[in-house]
């Protein structure tokens, strides 16, 4: 499907490619990005799921329709590969099992979120845990993803919601958004005291979307016996 690229999200796996993580020397150069939205320009053989001139989301996880080929653009300066979806161009060819027809008015670039940020966080909360309302939950980075997590793990009206970042823009959005514990890690070095003053104990959840290894240590550390840690950033 050749799709006019309006909008794109930018995620942390980018910025691990750009630092040479989780990306090897043979398959440079290539293209990148893998949320995004934008409009059908032309469909190829046995395509059935879009038409020329929908709307849609671009995502990285499979849904319905055929798993192509992997693409590859022709540059003045030789070859350039591509994964299934790519969005940083303002054109893409994009596998139909990375693309989902969407009826709304929302804007483009609200809609690219739902290519990774929104789903990612919602599915922690919906696939990975069993989140009741007795329960606690912390999570480790409230930036795209932990944001999600955050209202993901709100709708299901949780005891306790604890969010910890070292940027006080983002916390106070994931206030706006539900938790109703916040920690600076700036401001509280000690996250470890700091969680047992406000809970009296560990929590059942812990959530790490940084990759950060020492806030990786603290999600298994900092746990009840018998919870559930769930690790979406990825070091090196």
């Amino acid at each position: 499907v050749l799709v006019k690229v309006k909008a794109t999200g930018v995620c942390g796996a980018q910025l691990n490619q750009k630092k040479g993580i989780k990306i090897k020397k043979e398959f440079l150069p290539c293209l990148m990005g893998h949320e995004g939205s934008g409009i059908v320009e032309k469909i190829g053989p046995g395509v059935d799921k879009v038409k020329p001139g929908d709307k849609v989301v671009m995502h990285w996880r499979k849904s319905s329709g055929i798993d192509s080929e992997f693409p590859k653009y022709e540059s003045q300066n030789g070859t350039v590969g591509s994964g299934l979806i790519t969005t940083f161009s303002e054109f893409s060819i994009v596998s139909e099992n990375r693309i989902t027809r969407i009826n709304s008015d929302l804007d483009f670039s609200f809609l690219s979120l739902f290519g990774c940020a929104i789903t990612t966080g919602m599915g922690v909360v919906n696939n990975e845990i069993n989140l009741e309302k007795k329960d606690s939950i912390l999570i480790y980075g409230v930036g795209g993803v932990g944001l999600n997590i955050v209202i993901a793990a709100f709708l299901k009206q949780p005891k306790n919601i604890i969010a910890v970042d070292h940027s006080e823009v983002k916390l106070n959005k994931a206030k706006e958004f539900g938790a109703n514990h916040l920690i600076n890690t700036r401001k509280t070095p000690n996250i470890k005291n700091e969680i047992v003053k406000i809970l009296g104990h560990y929590p059942k959840y812990n959530i790490e979307t940084t990759g950060n290894i020492e806030l990786i240590k603290n999600s298994y550390e900092l746990l009840e016996s018998g919870g559930t840690a769930v690790l979406v950033g990825q070091p090196k």
